[in-house]
């Protein structure tokens, strides 16, 4: 039996709510550290193993930093965008 600590990539993608392609496709660029424990390493099929830590780091390494407080822009009230009825009609029929 496995310990806890370590968890396949369809566990984890159920757990995420993701693809499991997404999940082997991040351990194949590297992204997402994990072991092969396939008996045929150069094999087709390999059957990966992540450990709870390096999920956690990749989960990190991918955390959206919260948006910059914006500053206050001047508290003027807003110009009205309406074009001011007056000297700026032209007539042209008379």
């Amino acid at each position: 039996m496995r310990p806890k600590e370590w968890q396949t990539p369809p566990m984890i993608a159920k757990e995420m709510g993701i693809g499991v392609e997404k999940i082997r496709d991040e351990i194949r660029r590297g992204d997402l550290v994990a072991i092969n424990i396939a008996t045929d390493k150069d094999g087709e099929r390999p059957r990966y193993l992540v450990h709870s830590n390096n999920l956690i780091a990749w989960q990190q390494s991918r955390a959206v930093d919260p948006a910059p407080k914006r500053r206050a822009v001047d508290t003027a009230p807003a110009r009205s965008r309406r074009r001011e009825v007056g000297s700026a009609i032209v007539e042209f029929i008379k």
